[in-house]
């Protein structure tokens, strides 16, 4: 991975042993956990692409590992409630279940399994999610088309629900 080095994270990449996806989902961790306009950012963001309402996220942890998979963050809310788990791809490959299974592990109220990439590899990344969300084999999902998506969020404009 190329770096710019004009800001201090990049600049000091380098010399750190951990993955630079850990890194950098670290510091948005930090920066969501110190700043209330970053939270509510994100909240916004999440509010205004997901047709049903999701609870804002008022507390994030990177790094979580339960139930046999590790999450780079989940944001919760008030009751404490997983609304949002996030993974980061700038660089990584999508890992199987890191679209079915982490889905079905956030709760059956409104939530989010948000992956944050960098726009070049959108598309590529969203037909493998879509593609391991309807393969996955703890359960059968149905991916539906969803209206009014801001433009470049939408890689196909597709949500998932589960299939009993």
């Amino acid at each position: 991975m190329l770096f710019n080095r004009d800001t201090l994270l990049a600049s000091l990449m380098p010399r750190m042993p951990q993955k630079v996806e850990d890194v950098a989902t670290d510091c948005l961790v930090y920066i969501l956990t110190k700043s209330k306009p970053a939270r509510s950012a994100l909240n916004s963001l999440i509010g205004n692409t997901v047709p049903d309402t999701v609870e804002d996220c008022i507390r994030f942890n990177a790094q979580i590992t339960e139930d046999g998979s590790r999450f780079d963050f989940v944001g919760y809310d008030q009751g404490d409630e997983k609304r949002v788990i996030g993974e980061a791809k700038l660089d990584a490959d999508l890992g199987s279940g890191q679209g079915g299974g982490y889905l079905s592990q956030l709760p059956d109220s409104s939530s989010v399994l948000l992956f944050v990439v960098p726009d070049h590899r959108i598309d590529h990344l969203w037909g493998k999610v879509v593609d391991d969300v309807l393969n996955w084999e703890g359960g059968h999902r149905d991916l539906e088309t969803v209206p009014d998506v801001p433009e470049r969020v939408d890689a196909q404009r597709t949500r998932a629900h589960t299939g009993m």
